[in-house]
């Protein structure tokens, strides 16, 4: 129902008209609301899609009262607070509302690059419990080992080689940033260069 009320206020940008809404019918607080939270929307296809749904229980309904029926369904003190998230309950409600006892599942079909372990292992003895990016130890495992993630630096869906010289031990945050962090690019350099000294230091040894 939210997202039918946004939807009356749209522009031909699909961004929310602060001047629409007006209507004497409509409750106090609740366009405020409405507009306040919405002004940095940008509607989505699921967006319309439950706006589509919602269109449909409101077939022959006027304005006045499809607000009417929208009370039917939310109190009007529940749905203004919510609506201007005014307090903690808005925010509490919606987290316990979350989530289902009975999850769908979905079936997946493509290609997954395979990974040689012992590719793996070779790079964490490399590592020695130290991550090979920032140098210090991972944390210690039930087992007693020290846990670091072995990242490829050039991905394998983008040709590059499931080598040592291309795989480097390091702590799970930046497993994570050299994925989706800013400075990706950066620390993908950097890897290159350290993983080439650690690699000529590991050959030097078993000379």
């Amino acid at each position: 129902m939210p997202l039918l009320a946004l939807v009356t206020v749209l522009d031909s940008n699909n961004k929310v008209n602060p001047n629409a809404w007006a209507a004497d019918y409509i409750e106090p607080g609740i366009r405020e609301g409405i507009i306040k939270r919405s002004l940095g929307h940008t509607f989505t296809n699921a967006d319309f899609k439950a706006i589509a749904l919602a269109l449909e229980q409101l077939k022959d309904k006027s304005g006045e009262s499809a607000w009417k029926h929208l009370g039917v369904l939310m109190p009007s003190a529940e749905r203004r607070r919510r609506l201007a998230g005014l307090d903690s309950v808005a925010f509490d409600d919606a987290i316990n509302d979350l989530g289902t006892d009975d999850p769908a599942y979905t079936n997946y079909t493509g290609k997954r690059y395979a990974r040689d372990p012992q590719v793996r292992e070779a790079v964490r003895r490399r590592a020695a419990g130290k991550c090979e990016f920032c140098g210090k130890l991972g944390f210690k495992c039930a087992n007693g080992a020290r846990y670091l993630e072995c990242h490829h630096i050039l991905a394998l869906a983008n040709d590059g080689a499931d080598r040592m010289t291309n795989v480097i031990a390091i702590c799970p945050g930046e497993h994570r940033e050299v994925h989706f962090g800013e400075r990706r690019d950066e620390m993908e350099t950097e890897m290159m260069a350290k993983v080439k000294i650690a690699e000529a230091r590991r050959l030097k040894a078993t000379v």
